[in-house]
């Protein structure tokens, strides 16, 4: 599916501190002339807009990275890129030192003066994603837009960089720049460039590639991860110059298992902690759900917001060196809980390990690439009554025998002194990822639709949510779920959240109760009124509707989705006709819709269940046919008639 090639190598001790490419905040290069004389794309004829340059600079000593970008706008259509949002992971990083301005063809300059706003950019189903937003002053068809900023992550951290080369736009010219951290070797995969494009390292030990004419990325629904579809490069820190695949990881897996056991050493405390937590007559899936439980009630780290350096020497928390120190200090991040449960687990006499594994939200591992940094996290490995039960403690609200979606599918090594052995997590089906709508309506005779919705999530889909708000207020975890109705429904719906429950509680469903009301759902034609049955999906759209597609499609996970509605008809109403019964089952998914009616009430019954996740180009169109026929399904209208005086119904 994508060309990858590796190459390693070995990063010396940086001498000095040498400047980031890039000019300082505020100062400008001048803007070449034929960019500013420059009317159409000369390789993309009729483009709206061109990136005429990108600069992507990454400092890993300093923990910086700058980006700038210079636009030349063609059409009016162009104009919406003076619109820019600055994405960022809540939490997890900053974007400071923004500057921008607007070159006009006239050699004016207008620079930059208004206000910058936060805003949320994808904040439903798990995803928290914030954006520095702004608006360029007088840009117009021949205008050049540029703008710089820095984006800031806690010095302790050592990401992986990314080089994603591919822009919305096609780009003309580009500079990638990384700073490695000194003493560390460093690794990077290489996905679809050309073979005469590759990164080099300068005189000043900067890691740097620059390129020309980069066609857009083009965007589309359920893509798979950026780093299989688009040019680029990523990087990895790694231990020491490679071997083999199969030296590699068998190497590789021994040095993490001698990390982890020396982690996990039984010591007094987690035998008397077991001790306490079960008893010699539980059985053991009850002793295994007793210790889950207590794990979850550690400290959990890894999903708190960072902190300042303020805030961390105020609370002055100390290292984990071992399970015991988890147990003994009350917190931890994800891996350590999962090691303390393998240790409390093994001093109640069960029989449990770590795995250390992929993550597919970010890439799709191979095991031909000698590249540590592929595997990213870990997940434990019990075996009960002679079965493999995958456990996640370490991911706070994760139910027991559950893992989250990213761990689901992907490979791994079970760890052990001989280097451990490849083994593949549990598949996801779509009873793992449930969402339940239940509704009590009444129609108006003006077409008005009010009442009251339950939704219910299970598995994965209250997760998600779960995970997603955890450091939201109660006023945005209320707009979050209240806009995730809203996006399901025609634009002039109104939606108040009543009550939520099952926030805290991984075995218990995650619900949130509505009052809904949708003015004009019901279309007036005559003597008839006409009801969508798609009523919960009127607004959304459907997906994957083009005939041709340029990448796989990557559904995350298989889903369920249940919708039963009960609509109370007005007085003077009655049915005439209902929808024919949908029944679609094939290898991509299964749909069903059925309608009933008596003298007063419409009954909307609706099963979607997508039974696949990553489906390879060539079998696109199977996957839109099947979303064609649920498409013309939810797309149906209930026909009703009102009644003739003296009529009954």
């Amino acid at each position: 599916m994508v060309r990858i090639a590796a190459l390693a190598v070995l990063v010396g001790m940086l001498s000095g501190s040498p400047a980031l490419a890039g000019d300082k905040k505020g100062s400008w290069d001048p803007i070449p002339p034929a960019d500013l004389a420059l009317k159409d794309n000369p390789d993309r004829p009729g483009d709206h807009a061109i990136l005429l340059f990108r600069e992507f600079a990454t400092d890993d000593v300093e923990s910086f990275e700058t980006h700038h970008l210079r636009i030349k706008i063609f059409t009016a259509e162009g104009t919406k890129h003076a619109d820019i949002q600055i994405p960022f992971v809540k939490g997890s990083s900053r974007v400071e030192d923004i500057v921008a301005r607007t070159d006009q063809s006239d050699g004016r300059v207008v620079p930059f003066t208004g206000k910058i706003f936060e805003s949320l950019v994808a904040g439903k189903k798990g995803v928290k994603v914030l954006a520095k937003t702004l608006t360029l002053p007088d840009v117009q068809a021949g205008s050049i837009i540029e703008y710089k900023y820095t984006r800031r992550w806690e010095s302790y951290y050592l990401l992986p960089t990314d080089w994603k080369m591919q822009h919305e736009l096609f780009t003309r010219r580009a500079a990638f720049s990384l700073r490695p951290y000194p003493g560390r070797n460093i690794n990077w995969l290489i996905a679809l460039l050309p073979p005469d494009r590759r990164p080099r390292f300068d005189k000043d030990k900067f890691i740097r590639l620059e390129m020309e004419n980069l066609p857009p990325l083009e965007e589309e629904d359920f893509m798979p991860p950026d780093f299989e579809v688009t040019m680029g490069v990523r990087f990895f820190y790694i231990a020491e110059t490679l071997d083999p695949p199969d030296v590699f990881w068998k190497k590789t897996g021994k040095e993490r298992n001698q990390f982890v056991e020396d982690f996990m050493k039984k010591k007094g405390a987690v035998q008397q902690e077991a001790a306490r937590l079960v008893s010699p007559s539980d059985t053991p899936e009850v002793k295994l759900r007793k210790l889950y439980a207590r794990v979850q009630q550690v400290r959990n780290l890894s999903h708190e917001r960072d902190k300042t350096e303020k805030e961390e020497k105020r609370e002055k928390l100390k290292d984990n060196d071992t399970a015991e120190d988890v147990l003994k200090h009350g917190y931890g991040y994800h891996n350590e809980i999962n090691r303390l449960f393998v240790s409390l687990a093994r001093a109640a006499g069960l029989d449990a390990g770590i795995v250390w594994l992929s993550e597919r939200d970010e890439i799709f591992f191979k095991q031909n690439l000698q590249i540590e940094g592929q595997l990213t996290t870990e997940v434990v490995l019990a075996r009960l009554g002679g079965k493999d039960l995958y456990l996640d403690p370490g991911t706070r609200f994760c139910p027991f025998g559950h893992l989250r979606w990213e761990r689901t599918g992907v490979k791994g090594i079970r760890l052990d002194k001989e280097g451990g052995e490849f083994v593949s997590t549990p598949q996801p089906v779509p009873a793992d990822s449930v969402t339940e709508r239940k509704a009590n309506l009444r129609l108006e005779e003006d077409g008005t639709v009010e009442g009251s919705l339950l939704l219910t999530f299970l598995g994965h889909t209250a997760l998600r949510r779960r995970l997603g708000d955890l450091d939201s207020d109660e006023t945005e975890r209320r707009k979050d779920l209240e806009d995730e109705v809203k996006d399901d429904l025609p634009s002039n719906a109104s939606v108040t959240l009543l009550r939520t429950s099952g926030w805290d509680n991984p075995e218990e469903p995650l619900t949130a109760e509505y009052s809904i009301r949708v003015p004009g759902l019901g279309a007036l034609t005559g003597r008839r009124m006409l009801v969508p049955a798609g009523f919960f999906h009127a607004g959304a759209g459907h997906p994957l509707e083009k005939t041709t597609r340029n990448y796989p499609v990557n559904f995350t996970y298989p889903c369920r989705e249940i919708d039963h509605l009960s609509i109370q008809l007005p007085d003077g109403y009655r049915k005439e006709t209902l929808p024919p019964l949908r029944k679609t089952d094939t290898e991509v998914g299964l749909y069903e819709s059925k309608h009933e009616a008596d003298a007063s009430t419409l009954k909307l019954n609706r099963l979607l269940e997508v039974q696949v996740y990553f489906v390879p180009i060539e079998f696109y169109p199977q996957v839109r046919q099947f979303f064609g026929a649920v498409r013309t399904g939810d797309e149906d209208q209930l026909v009703l008639q009102v009644a003739e005086v003296g009529q009954t119904r």
